[in-house]
């Protein structure tokens, strides 16, 4: 199953392909096609508009949204492993009984939680 996000990604990136493509034949017309003087003016606004697009994908694609994606996927990491911490720790908390000296660790995994137990030396 595709997620939602990876469907928007792949959609941005048709997105800018397309803007790049139709940039280029556009830059290429107005370089190596005989363009008529009354279009000249036309076809030039068209490429600044093009290229102003082009940049903003770029931007959105190589900037701060990147970041700020990564932001979200390790917050979402998180939300899961302390979900799991919880729901392991929820259970009946004498079943975890810890000597004088003792220290336990929990770990989360996507197994379940891992009670690590250690005596500490004096």
């Amino acid at each position: 199953m595709i997620d939602n996000r990876e469907s928007l990604n792949m959609a941005g990136a048709f997105v800018a392909a397309g803007l790049i493509g139709i940039l280029g034949f556009v830059t290429w017309a107005l370089v190596f096609a005989e363009v008529p003087d009354a279009n000249q003016n036309a076809l030039t606004l068209l490429i600044g508009i093009l290229s102003a697009n082009v940049g903003v994908v770029v931007g959105f694609f190589f900037g701060s949204s990147v970041t700020s994606k990564k932001q979200t996927e390790t917050i979402d990491t998180l939300a899961k492993t302390a979900n799991a911490a919880g729901a392991a720790l929820t259970g009946d908390p004498s079943s975890i009984v810890l000597k004088e000296g003792q220290t336990a660790t929990a770990t989360a995994t996507d197994t379940g939680t891992v009670i690590e137990t250690k005596q500490e030396t004096p």
